[in-house]
């Protein structure tokens, strides 16, 4: 039995949230003690449940709100160090990058093994010099570093090579498949409502379809805090009997059942967790192909269409083609499920049990 300490920013609906509770329910299982340590919000409120056994502690449950800039980081790491020395855990893995900085800056003159996941690019997130400088301890600190795809691998310093393992998201749908007796112009898309996901350049794009495709329309889930500008643009477009943005599903990957298709119109991405999910249920998926994972997973024509990143000519012009070939969104679903099928989550978790099972 090992002693496991995971951080995570909060107990949100996101990606990274996803995969660090499927990794602690299956070290759980394994008879792990784990500790999930989030610095924002409350257990409560987690998206994705956690199985009793499973100890969940937030900064914010304890009393304390860090403050903005590099002094709320500071304080963020002086509660997180004191988690960790209670609990004197045998590995600590932490996932993004704001949240790894402050892993390591927990874990100085510690000397229990630290593994940062990285999931996004770091080369279009805006930091300033005092965080560059850190990211760039932070890696220096870790003893294992893991990313999501080869384009952010050849990032990386070549002396950082030896402690980097590539481990891409699992494909896995636990029941939920698209069905064929979906609207097939339904179009779908999900993420949190920020820039980063392209959501103003897909709106764009479905002004385009719907001039041609009145009765198509398009559903937005996720939250964020774009929300405000998205809802204004699609009022302006005067789209607002066809594009809607419910907010997040009340379940986990129930937006699957709502669809055929779905777009990922993000101008970045760490790894595409929606595009390999939609794939893996057997959906057709159209995607921007921007750095990284897009392209690791999609096959132009064959299981699915890409597009430029920011193209929204582009974009609408892909939606269109599937809506005007229904039998296209069945052909890309099925080579899109084969696809998936390499990304299975036992291997995945095999692959994680390999890097947190390391001295």
């Amino acid at each position: 039995m090992k002693k496991l300490v995971f951080v995570q920013a909060g107990f949100g609906a996101g990606g990274a949230e996803k995969i660090i509770n499927l990794i602690a329910r299956h070290r759980h299982e394994r008879g792990d003690e784990v500790t999930v340590l989030a610095l924002y919000g409350s257990p409560e409120e987690s998206y994705f449940p956690y199985p009793p056994g499973i100890t969940l502690k937030t900064m914010e449950g304890d009393g304390q709100r860090a403050k903005p800039g590099i002094r709320g980081a500071l304080m963020q790491a002086l509660w997180v160090r004191k988690q960790i020395k209670s609990i004197a855990p045998d590995a600590v893995l932490s996932f993004l990058t704001r949240v790894n900085v402050i892993s390591s800056l927990a874990m100085q003159g510690m000397s229990i093994p630290l593994t940062v996941s990285e999931r996004n690019n770091p080369n279009k997130q805006r930091n300033g010099r005092v965080w560059r400088t850190l990211i760039k301890r932070m890696f220096a600190r870790a003893d294992h570093i893991v990313l999501q795809t080869k384009g952010s691998f050849e990032l990386l310093e070549q002396d950082q090579y030896a402690k980097a393992t590539v481990i891409p998201n699992p494909c896995f749908i636990a029941g939920h498949r698209t069905s064929k007796k979906r609207d097939k112009k339904h179009i779908v898309a999900v993420g949190r409502l920020t820039a980063q996901k392209g959501f103003e350049v897909l709106i764009k794009a479905f002004a385009k379809v719907n001039a041609q495709h009145p009765d198509a329309k398009l559903t937005i889930w996720g939250e964020g805090e774009e929300r405000e500008n998205l809802t204004k643009q699609i009022e302006e477009l005067g789209l607002s009997e066809v594009v809607s943005l419910p907010g997040n599903t009340e379940a986990p990957m129930e937006w699957v059942k709502t669809a055929p298709t779905l777009v990922l119109s993000s101008h970045y991405e760490g790894f595409p967790n929606v595009l390999a999910e939609a794939m893996s249920a057997g959906m057709a998926v159209i995607a921007t192909d921007c750095p990284w994972g897009p392209s690791d997973l999609v096959s132009d024509s064959v299981n699915g269409l890409l597009v430029p990143v920011g193209d929204s000519a582009a974009l609408s012009r892909a939606i269109t083609r599937l809506l005007d070939k229904p039998e296209l969104q069945t052909s890309f679903g099925r080579e899109a499920a084969k696809t998936a099928s390499k990304f299975e989550l036992e291997t995945i978790l095999n692959q994680w049990d390999q890097v947190l099972d390391r001295p």
